[in-house]
């Protein structure tokens, strides 16, 4: 939605802003209601990801420091991947809208708590990746962290029954019934 917004605000949003007066709906009924503009050029994300990619190798001693403190994160994870802990919490807060490892064995069990784990650190990673790319700002940085987010939604271990422990649970319960349509 904030990408959206940004459009309307922005040049290419100029069309619709002046339909919007045509219809007297105000700014400020706009920002109420969350209305926002789609741009009208087939190249918009093309454009997003080529700023990324180029505002990444922009600067590559950040990129390099980056790249190394990803690596000491993945070692310290690894170094304690899949034994016992006494302390489960996981290595990123998580929001608490977010129900999705709500589930105890999430903390409880060495390899769902691995996977989770290694899910949350990989998520923070790009997030700050995408949080820092010189350069890009307004509808465009609102528009590669929307896309960072679709993704990272659609890879979430949740979403697979082999790394979800509630659908391991009950394919146990229902002897494989509940993965037949």
């Amino acid at each position: 939605a904030r990408w959206y917004y940004g459009v309307l605000q922005s040049p290419d949003g100029a069309a619709v802003r002046a339909y919007l007066d045509k219809r007297a709906i105000s700014r400020k009924i706009a920002v109420r209601f969350g209305m926002g503009a789609s741009p009208d050029s087939w190249d918009a994300l093309l454009r997003t990801m080529t700023g990324y990619a180029f505002g990444l190798a922009a600067d590559p001693k950040k990129l390099m420091a980056a790249q190394n403190e990803a690596v000491k994160q993945w070692a310290d994870f690894w170094g304690g991947a899949f034994m016992p802990k006494e302390d489960t919490t996981p290595p990123v807060e998580i929001p608490r809208s977010d129900r999705r490892f709500s589930a105890p064995e999430w903390g409880d069990n060495p390899y769902f708590r691995s996977v989770r784990d290694a899910y949350l650190i990989a998520a923070k990673q790009m997030r700050e990746m995408v949080a820092d790319v010189p350069g890009l700002a307004g509808p465009d940085k609102a528009m590669g962290e929307f896309l960072l987010d679709q993704y990272l939604n659609a890879i979430a271990p949740t979403n697979f029954p082999m790394t979800n422990p509630d659908v391991v649970k009950r394919t146990a319960e229902t002897g494989d019934a509940n993965l037949v349509s």
